[in-house]
């Protein structure tokens, strides 16, 4: 039987963590906020779901458009 090692676990531990959804905060960026983005992503604080000023931006979606985290959109 062949053991994984520690570097393929850690990396594993890593991407089971980014794909476990986490709520969206509140953007406290005051330039991002201002320019529309009301939510940020829980892990790298980017500007996520919809942006009041810009129509492309208009869904929420379900993962990060910056680093990958999966996002719960339920209040």
């Amino acid at each position: 039987m062949k053991l994984i090692g520690d570097e393929a676990f850690n990396e594993y531990q890593k991407l089971k963590e980014k794909n476990t959804p986490k709520k969206v905060k509140l953007q406290k960026y005051e330039p991002l906020f201002k320019i529309g983005w009301r939510y940020a992503c829980p892990s790298c604080g980017c500007g996520v779901g919809a942006n009041i000023y810009d129509t492309e931006y208009t869904d929420k979606y379900p993962y990060c458009d910056n680093c990958g985290q999966a996002l719960d959109w339920k209040k």
